[in-house]
């Protein structure tokens, strides 16, 4: 049949695909072609500029290889890795008025296998002799007290080494190391670290604290204390509360930062 041929001259048959003219574009003006008539392969899709993307959001999992959650972050290769280890900040309290206690409970102490705790310029309401850090593993319902503990001291004025230090106190029914002496006009500030804080196997002394911290005592002299302290946590327990607390005077001034971070 010819393509030409008029449409009132068709009274019986039908068209075939060829004998529908190849037409431009341009001639269709109105309707819409339905998206299963539309086929393109790669090299028919256009390059479109980002600017052009100006609503919704791209799915993680198309903007590169691997594991795209929570745990992973997207390389300049275009593929998703696993965070490396390295210290995590935490939280960070600023005191500034009398604090019983500067406390991280449970909605930041975590899921670490150590922790980083950082004291920056502490002073309390008066002097005093008995400082620590306290933890718990039931978020401050009772805390674990010291297995074993010693510390050195030194005289910062003269440089003499003081005998060792295994002065302890009680609070919250527990045998606590003191870590630290305060003055109430000179601030203290310290490194400690709380390492295998989610133990695996039970033994006697599981977690272990080793710290560093200089401070002007109750006496007014100037020290530097090195230390270390051993707890029995049982396997499976893992740390999940931090209280920095002198026995028996408010914290009047000061920054506690934690970190956090896994081996």
């Amino acid at each position: 049949m010819s393509i030409n041929r008029d449409l009132a001259n068709i009274i019986s048959g039908g068209f075939t695909s060829a004998d529908i003219p190849s037409l431009d574009a341009s001639k269709i003006t109105s309707g819409t072609i339905d998206n299963a008539r539309i086929t393109l392969d790669a090299n028919e899709v256009p390059n479109i500029d980002a600017s052009k993307i100006a609503s919704g959001t791209i799915s993680a999992s198309r903007l590169g290889s691997g594991t795209a959650d929570a745990t992973t972050f997207l390389r300049g290769d275009g593929s998703f890795q696993v965070v490396a280890s390295g210290l995590t900040k935490l939280a960070s309290t600023d005191v500034t008025s009398g604090t019983s206690a500067i406390v991280f409970d449970n909605s930041v102490v975590t899921a670490y296998d150590n922790y980083l705790i950082i004291l920056n310029g502490i002073k309390t309401a008066s002097n005093s002799a008995n400082g620590a850090i306290m933890f718990s593993t039931d978020n401050g319902s009772s805390f674990i007290g010291r297995t074993r503990f010693t510390a050195s001291t030194m005289d910062l004025a003269s440089g003499s080494i003081g005998l060792a230090h295994t002065g302890t106190f009680s609070l919250n029914s527990v045998t606590n190391p003191v870590m630290f002496d305060n003055h109430n006009t000179e601030p203290l500030c310290g490194q400690f670290y709380f390492q295998n804080c989610n133990p695996l196997n039970d033994n006697t002394y599981s977690v272990h604290c080793s710290y560093h911290a200089t401070y002007t005592n109750q006496n007014g002299v100037e020290y530097q204390q090195r230390g270390a302290v051993m707890y029995d946590v049982t396997a499976g327990q893992q740390i999940n509360y931090f209280k920095v607390v002198n026995a028996t005077q408010n914290i009047d001034e000061g920054r506690v930062i934690l970190y956090g971070f896994n081996t």
